[in-house]
């Protein structure tokens, strides 16, 4: 029983772990892919500075915020 604990515990803290570190890891592919994708879908050319990644805020989905 006691092992089992620590495993569930380690799996939690380790899928809490990939969802802060994925973001900061791909964000240039994210990002490249946003505008990408933005620039397909309207007849102009968009570009950004500043932005929010993150996979908490809205778990499953991606949140991405441009100020």
């Amino acid at each position: 029983m006691k092992t089992l604990l620590k495993l569930v515990a380690s799996l939690f803290i380790l899928i809490i772990a990939a969802l802060i570190i994925i973001p900061v890891l791909f964000k240039d592919d994210i990002v490249q892919l946003v505008k990408q994708e933005s620039n397909n879908a309207v007849n102009a050319k968009i570009d950004f500075g500043e932005f929010d990644l993150s996979l908490i805020k809205n778990f499953p989905n991606f949140h991405f915020a441009i100020e």
